[in-house]
């Protein structure tokens, strides 16, 4: 067993919460900080928002889709081989 697969699970996760938090992140700030900013950091803001919530949607989708499942089984059959 290499040491990417011993910390693949961990890995996945860590990114996981750090998009999350990513993104949480920049929806506080475009609500509540932005007063104190100007208008182009704003859009820049924005822009942003839209990015993360595109990574968000990936990780949804990775954790509540089809391919945490899909690595569940092959791990399954991987360790069912041995």
């Amino acid at each position: 067993m290499t040491i990417l697969e011993r910390i693949g699970p961990f890995a996945q996760l860590l990114v996981s919460v750090v998009i999350i938090a990513a993104f949480l992140g920049t929806i506080y700030a475009l609500l509540f900080v932005t007063a104190a900013i100007e208008g182009s950091v704003r859009e820049v803001l924005l822009i942003l928002v839209g990015v993360m919530a595109g990574a968000f949607k990936d990780v949804v989708g990775f954790w509540l889709g089809s391919s945490y499942g899909s690595a569940r089984k092959t791990d399954a059959l991987t360790n069912g081989n041995k």
